[in-house]
């Protein structure tokens, strides 16, 4: 008896993400509420800032800035950060839930201080393709980074937005 034997051959698929693809404004929230939440800007001349969420008013770290490039065989980015906007001093209080904020605690006062960092820290994040979703009848995209989802909001230039970072 003639035995087959069938081998099944899988093609290997590598993915690389492609810069461009990756600029523009990109928000851990589908949409916008009385402000913007944790937000990515990806800028074309490999800048990035990121924005904690706006509707988060107990926080002290309010942006980190500096540079951004696709890196290693794996899909990651490599964010180099070379400075943080901070609030100094201040006092938290209980929030009253009114206005927009959505944290149980207000810091009340405080000075905003943007920090240069020396030296610079850099963090390599997982990211995923960019993904189409049109389940809800439109064609929004987002991308995975470090595992949480980040929804695409538009262009920097057309959102005239631009890099502040020093």
């Amino acid at each position: 008896m003639k035995k087959i034997i069938l081998i099944l051959l899988f093609p290997i698929f590598t993915y690389s993400q492609s810069p461009d693809s990756l600029v523009g404004v990109w928000q851990d929230a589908e949409n916008v509420g009385s402000g913007y939440s944790n937000s990515f800007l990806f800028f074309k001349d490999g800048n990035y800032a990121f924005f904690t969420s706006q509707m988060d008013c107990s926080k002290r770290i309010k942006a980190y800035y500096g540079t951004w490039k696709i890196s290693g065989v794996e899909d990651a980015i490599l964010l180099t950060t070379e400075s943080k906007v901070i609030v100094e001093g201040g006092r938290m209080e209980k929030s009253d839930g009114s206005g927009s904020c959505g944290s149980d605690s207000v810091l009340i006062g405080g000075e905003e201080k943007t920090l240069k960092l020396n030296p610079k820290e850099e963090l390599d994040y997982a990211i995923s393709k960019v993904y189409t979703d049109e389940t809800k009848g439109l064609a929004r995209k987002f991308i995975y980074i470090d595992a949480m989802k980040y929804w695409y909001l538009g262009d920097p230039v057309q959102m005239r937005i631009h890099f502040e970072g020093e």
